[in-house]
């Protein structure tokens, strides 16, 4: 599972790999992800909802960088500092061209907080 980690109104970028059979895969200038983080992957109403375009690809990194602003996770409740909010994201690749081209690439836990580690806190 590919898990990423948040602490509630920061900012953060992610690099997002594609690979098939141990190849990289880039998009083309017609593809695009969509980034949707849910509290259960069966759910509809989503809390954030990125797009990722071909232009979003890092070189030097050689992946496609995810950025999450401070108001993304706004909608995510946590009541107190000690709170921990474990949500469902997926990553699923769309073209333009064809509706009927969509299929899921990445699944993962999305973990936000309000800080970035509780250890040595007792």
């Amino acid at each position: 599972m590919n898990n990423m980690y948040i602490i509630k109104r920061n900012s953060a970028s992610f690099p997002i790999k594609l690979n098939y059979k141990g190849s990289e895969v880039k998009l083309g200038s017609d593809d695009y992800l969509i980034f949707t983080v849910r509290k259960t992957i069966e759910d509809e109403k989503y809390l954030i909802r990125k797009k990722i375009y071909s232009a979003d690809y890092n070189e030097s990194l050689e992946a496609y960088l995810l950025n999450i602003v401070p108001e993304d996770t706004d909608q995510i409740e946590l009541t107190n500092y000690d709170d921990e909010k474990i949500l469902k994201y997926d990553i699923t690749f769309y073209n333009t061209n064809s509706s009927s081209i969509e299929r899921t690439l990445i699944r993962g836990d999305f973990i936000v907080s309000w800080r970035a580690s509780k250890k040595g806190d007792e």
